[in-house]
Formats: C-alpha cells, sequence, structure tokens
C-alpha cells in the first residue's frame, strides 16, 4: 500500500494512509494484491478532487483497506454493473483515460482471495468509497 501511495501521489492530490505501526500480513498473490491495490488507488487518484484517504484496519481473521476520495463518488445506477469489464463511473470535471477494466481485474483478485469488496459513499471525504476485506489465512483451502 506505502509503495502504491508513492506512484501515485501528486502535487494536486493529497494522498493519505491512516494504520497502526505494525505490518499487515494478507497470504496471498503480492503480484495480484499489488495489482488490486493500484487500481483502487489509481482510481481514487483519477476521481477524486484532491484528497484520498487510505486506512488499514486489522480484525482478528482479516484486514480490510478502505480507500476514500473527495470526487463525485459512484453513481448509484451504475453501482450493480461497475465491476463488469468495460463498465465506467463518469466524472463531470476531468476526462479519465481508461477502458473500464480496472475493477473488474480488482473484484475478481479479491474473490480469488476469498475476501469481500464493498462500495458506498465516504462520509468523511464525500466522494466514494472502497472496502475490501481479506482473510489474513487460507490455509484450510
Amino acid at each position: 500500500v506505502e509503495n502504491c501511495i508513492k506512484t501515485k501521489s501528486n502535487d494536486s492530490m493529497k494522498v493519505t494512509l491512516m494504520k497502526s505501526n505494525h505490518n499487515y500480513t494478507v497470504y496471498g498473490d503480492s503480484a495480484y494484491l499489488n495489482i488490486l491495490v493500484n487500481n483502487l488507488v489509481a482510481n481514487a487518484v483519477n476521481y477524486g478532487d484532491n484528497q484520498v484517504e487510505i486506512q488499514l484496519k486489522e480484525h482478528n481473521d482479516s484486514i480490510e483497506l478502505i480507500i476514500e476520495d473527495d470526487g463525485a463518488g459512484v453513481n448509484s445506477e451504475i453501482i450493480k454493473d461497475i465491476f463488469k469489464p468495460f463498465v465506467r463511473g463518469k466524472h463531470h470535471l476531468k476526462p479519465v483515460k481508461g477502458h473500464g477494466i480496472g475493477l473488474a481485474i480488482v473484484k475478481r483478485v479479491v474473490d480469488w482471495h476469498k475476501g469481500s469488496i464493498d462500495i458506498g459513499d465516504s462520509a468523511v471525504l464525500g466522494g466514494a468509497r472502497f472496502t475490501v476485506t481479506l482473510p489474513k489465512s487460507n490455509l484450510k483451502d
């Protein structure tokens, strides 16, 4: 998450990571988990206006990654389809490059790791809120 923030931050976007001072570990494919985080942070930076907040929370059996932005949020009409390939959100202030496959990839990676992803509105920043919950360990499978 920290490496992703370094590559996605820019002068016009404040990206903040809120976490405790210990490491969070999810057992899974690090390359795919990196793609998951990169796609979600890139979307928040692209669709947000000035600010992105990222939180890591640890629970007994899972790690929760919350990414919030101060953009327009996800239109309720497309939430049910947003994880399908080639479905893109609309942003009224600036054009966003892409083909609409990033969230489809995110959903696939979350599913492979037996996790969940939820979309909502950010109570803090007013834009979108993506919450990914991944099990710490998948040793039973």
